[in-house]
C-alpha cells in the first residue's frame, strides 16, 4: 500500500514537472522569433528595446537610425495584431548624410525592389513622418532592415524633392506609372510640391 502511494507521488510529480516544462517550452517557441529577431536589430543599432514576460506578441524598440527616430512595435488593434514601423524627422534635419541629386531620387524610385510590400506605407505630419503597417506578426530580419532603408530613403528622398521643386517634376511625372510600386507616393511628392509652389 505504501509503495502504491509513493509511485502515485512520483509518477505525479514527474507529470506536473514535465506539463510544466512543456508550456515553458511552448511559450519560448512563440516568443522567440519576436524576441531575438528584434534584439538583434536592436544591439546593432543601439536601440531601446522592450517585450513583456509573457507570450503575446506585443513590445518595440526605438531610437535614433540614419539621423531619424525609428520605433518598430508590434500591438493589439481591435483583435488583430498590427506590425508598425515608423521614421520621424528628428527636430528639423533630414536624416544623416549628403542628401541625394535628382538623378539618385528617380533612380531609387525606379528600381526593382528586392522584397514584394507585405503592408502599407503612407505619409503623416505633413511629410514628417512615414509609416508603415502590416496586419500580422513580422520577424523576417532582412525584410525589416529591408524596411528600415526604405522608410529612411522615402522620407530623404521627399523632403530633397521639395526643396528641387519644378527641378524634379517631369522625372518624377515619367516614373509615375501603375507598374511602379511606389508610384502613391510619387504622386504625394507631386501634389506637396505643386502646393509649395502655389503658397
Amino acid at each position: 500500500m505504501t509503495i502504491s502511494i509513493v509511485l502515485f507521488i512520483l509518477v505525479s510529480l514527474f507529470s506536473l514537472i514535465g506539463l510544466i516544462l512543456y508550456s515553458n517550452k511552448k511559450e519560448a517557441l512563440v516568443q522567440l522569433p519576436q524576441k531575438n529577431t528584434w534584439r538583434r536589430l536592436a544591439l546593432k543599432y543601439s536601440l531601446f528595446n522592450y517585450f513583456p514576460n509573457d507570450a503575446l506578441p506585443i513590445g518595440y524598440i526605438m531610437g535614433m537610425y540614419r539621423g531619424y527616430r525609428l520605433a518598430l512595435n508590434m500591438t493589439k488593434e481591435d483583435f488583430r495584431t498590427i506590425t508598425r514601423l515608423t521614421i520621424s524627422v528628428n527636430d528639423r534635419t533630414t536624416g544623416a548624410g549628403k542628401p541625394p541629386t535628382k538623378d539618385e531620387i528617380v533612380e531609387q524610385l525606379s528600381e526593382e525592389m528586392p522584397y514584394a510590400l507585405r503592408g502599407e506605407i503612407f505619409y503623416k505630419e505633413r511629410g514628417m513622418t512615414i509609416v508603415y503597417e502590416q496586419p500580422g506578426e513580422e520577424y523576417d530580419e532582412k525584410y525589416l532592415q529591408f524596411l528600415f532603408d526604405l522608410l529612411c530613403d522615402l522620407l530623404t528622398g521627399y523632403h530633397q524633392s521639395l526643396k528641387l521643386g519644378s527641378e524634379i517634376v517631369p522625372a518624377l511625372r515619367r516614373i509615375a506609372t501603375p507598374e511602379n510600386k511606389l508610384s502613391p507616393f510619387i504622386h504625394q511628392w507631386l501634389y506637396a510640391i505643386g502646393h509649395q509652389a502655389s503658397a
